[in-house]
């Protein structure tokens, strides 16, 4: 072997090296089919998941009340931790992430980096909102105890998120709705596998059930607790595939009711938190009619 050849071999594993496993960011507003999602992602088994690792981070360093007790003894501590995790080792990488626990760390590093893909799911903040409040009002009470309220539903951080990754010179996100997702997966898919250029694997639209005893710690290096994944995230995780969103309550004008909230004050506060996030998630609806965005 000549000194030619040996220096294109020396050059090669250089060029591997610097050019590691793919990290597939999904971020979503809250209850926008991303566990969903992520139930696609692992049906697939090619790669790592990391499930809301900021969601402990953002709650800790804001010293939320209502979730001081959320997590498992472990959790993440800072957002440098979950970096670490996240490119350690050489397999790809899926974080699914929540909007407004992202927007806080995310970095020029992150956006920069030529191998990390960021995909966009959106769900119309009607449904997402309704489905938020019904969630979260069990284990947190009206929505005067959940610290930002209306930066919980999530749109407002999707847009500076986009925002801050066009002005950081990041690849271009792949933007999808949650309605697309659930009534044509496999073109949602097939879109999602060219942008991210993996091959499409049509057997992961389909999944098992994983019952009652998920071993989400491991499996997804998830930070809640066990009662709180089940509580969050039950329908997905027993579920086996895309399925029709739920829907909810209009009136005969086809505006939002929010009848499904029954407390005056809450509903309120949900038609609030809706009518502030309808012009950010309509600035995603427009960018669908513009390729060059």
């Amino acid at each position: 072997m000549n000194k030619w050849t040996l220096f294109f071999f020396s050059f090669l594993g250089t060029f591997v090296s610097a050019n590691p496993h793919k990290v597939i960011y999904l971020v979503s507003p809250p209850r926008s089919l991303s566990v969903g999602f992520t139930r696609m992602i692992e049906a697939r088994g090619d790669f790592k998941i990391f499930h809301e690792p900021s969601v402990s981070v953002y709650h800790k360093a804001h010293n939320y009340t209502f979730s001081s007790e959320w997590f498992k003894e472990g959790a993440f501590q800072t957002f440098e931790e979950i970096k670490k995790a996240i490119f350690a080792g050489d397999s790809n990488v899926f974080v699914k992430e929540i909007s407004f626990h992202l927007a806080e760390f995310l970095d020029e590093d992150l956006i920069k980096n030529p191998n990390v893909y960021f995909i966009f799911l959106l769900r119309d903040p009607h449904a997402s909102v309704i489905s938020l409040y019904l969630k979260i009002q069990p284990i947190a009470g009206n929505c005067a105890n959940v610290d930002d309220w209306h930066l919980a539903v999530g749109y407002k951080s999707m847009v500076d998120i986009f925002q801050k990754i066009k002005a950081f010179g990041g690849r271009q996100p792949l933007i999808l709705f949650s309605e697309e997702l659930a009534a044509k997966p496999q073109e949602a898919i097939a879109k999602f596998c060219n942008y991210a250029d993996i091959p499409l694997k049509e057997e992961s639209l389909a999944w098992e059930s994983l019952g009652n005893d998920f071993d989400a710690y491991t499996l997804w290096n998830e930070n809640k607790r066990v009662d709180l994944i089940y509580h969050w995230h039950e329908d997905a995780l027993q579920s086996t595939g895309f399925r029709p969103l739920k829907t909810y309550d209009k009136d005969n004008q086809g505006n939002p009711t929010f009848l499904e909230v029954k407390d005056p004050k809450d509903r309120e506060e949900c038609q609030k938190s809706y009518h502030y996030s309808l012009p950010y998630y309509q600035f995603f609806q427009s960018l669908e009619t513009n390729p060059d965005y």
